[in-house]
């Protein structure tokens, strides 16, 4: 049985606390910056209704921090002078970039959870074994959130496992970038 797994990726978002040099959602200016969490908080985004009555989404995992090596910091974080910069131009350390304007700079870290399909009545495999703080490195998924501001629902290959199998690993990615290759 091969299962059906689709990530999806909230954007969290903060502005630079200038003395600190750390995002800081509390610095987001309403009527300027994005709301916090786009395109809705983590708390706020459930589960499809399935539109076959023999199966049923179920999460498989926790919100993790989705970190792309080199291209954010520990925390998943990247940095930017203002929201409208180009994806390929935000980087992994604030101190790279000088404030252009009095509000400082900018930053965005991704938040991915993937769901699955599980036949109604089966047991769900408890996959929830990572920390919500534990990062996880899906640069197909990166590439594909352009600007930030959508909700990204990729569909994801599993390799294939028994349906009852503790423990079972997402193990690859089936995703187009988004720079129209």
């Amino acid at each position: 049985m091969v299962h059906n797994a689709i990530p999806c990726a909230v954007v969290e978002n903060a502005r630079v606390n200038l003395r600190t040099r750390q995002p800081d959602p509390k610095n987001l200016t309403t009527n300027i910056d994005p709301p916090h969490f786009t395109p809705s908080r983590k708390a706020d985004t459930s589960l499809p209704t399935s539109t076959d009555p023999a199966y049923n989404w179920i999460w498989i995992s926790k919100w993790t921090v989705l970190r792309v090596e080199d291209l954010a910091d520990l925390d998943g974080w990247r940095f930017a002078q203002r929201w409208d910069t180009p994806q390929s131009e935000w980087v992994s350390n604030p101190a790279a970039l000088s404030p252009i304007s009095r509000a400082g700079l900018v930053s965005r870290r991704i938040w991915v959870r993937v769901m699955k399909k599980c036949p109604v009545g089966q047991n769900p495999v408890d996959d929830q074994e990572s920390s919500e703080n534990d990062a996880v490195d899906l640069p197909q998924i990166a590439e594909n959130v352009a600007g930030g501001n959508v909700m990204v629902v990729i569909p994801v290959r599993r390799k294939q496992t028994r349906a009852n199998s503790v423990g079972g690993r997402l193990v690859g990615l089936v995703a187009g970038t988004s720079k129209g290759k």
